[in-house]
């Protein structure tokens, strides 16, 4: 097969049905070959890979259609073993209700379970977060932002964070000096008060105790004079009496 003419089919031709190109008539492009040059579209490429992954969001819309599909494939199950027993069409409608309303009271037990996109996407998305609770990963986490190249306005806004921080730092340890400082000068205060009002107190008590002693002296003075006053007036009244 030659020439841009082949067989319908490669059938009993014992052929492979490959038809061999004639480009005799073409003729050789001059200049340089067409299309993009050499790599164009790199820079896209790197911004594309660069990118976090996205996880497909499940559609609770789907996922909800489908547990009412299953619901309602059971309930036509029971209608199926009751209507083969012969049951009345009353009975077979009142415990269709009963089965929904004890399906649709429980957990859907097969949720994550399917096979089909979104099953699979919310199971993932479960998996995913008992894993970054597991891991204590923040919930604004971007992923594959340590690979990112880094720009000048991102870097000069991150050093600028980092400085505002440090400032906050110091200004917040000054602050805990002033105040320990403040704390310290007010309890020397106050110590200094009290040794004085402890001070001012010993004295008083050491002058009342000076003051009982002199008391106590002077007294013990007094009573030897009183006893010769009183020696001499009764000697005094005893001579007159023998006179």
């Amino acid at each position: 097969m030659y020439g841009n003419v082949g067989l319908a089919t490669a059938r009993g031709s014992g052929t492979n049905g490959y038809v061999t190109r004639n480009t005799a008539h073409l003729r050789i492009r001059e200049g340089p070959p067409g299309g993009q040059p050499y790599g164009y579209g790199y820079d896209a490429l790197l911004e594309s890979v660069s990118k976090p992954p996205i996880h497909r969001v499940p559609d609770q819309g789907i996922l909800e259609h489908e547990r009412k599909r299953r619901v309602e494939v059971k309930i036509m199950e029971l209608r199926d073993e009751l209507e083969g027993k012969g049951m009345e069409e009353d009975d077979i409608e009142e415990e269709c209700d009963k089965l929904r309303q004890k399906l649709a009271a429980q957990p859907d037990r097969f949720a994550g379970r399917g096979l089909d996109t979104h099953s699979l996407a919310a199971a993932k998305e479960v998996e995913m977060n008992r894993l970054q609770r597991a891991l204590g990963v923040s919930a604004n986490h971007e992923e594959g932002r340590a690979f990112k190249r880094e720009t000048e306005e991102e870097k000069a806004a991150r050093l600028a964070k980092r400085e505002e921080r440090e400032r906050e730092r110091i200004e917040a340890a000054i602050a805990r000096e002033r105040e320990n400082e403040r704390r310290k000068q007010e309890w020397e205060e106050k110590e200094r008060l009290r040794r004085r009002e402890e001070y001012r107190r010993k004295r008083e008590r050491e002058e009342e105790t000076r003051g009982g002693r002199e008391r106590e002296a002077e007294k013990k003075k007094r009573v030897p004079e009183e006893e010769r006053t009183r020696g001499g007036r009764e000697g005094e009244v005893e001579k007159k009496r023998r006179l």
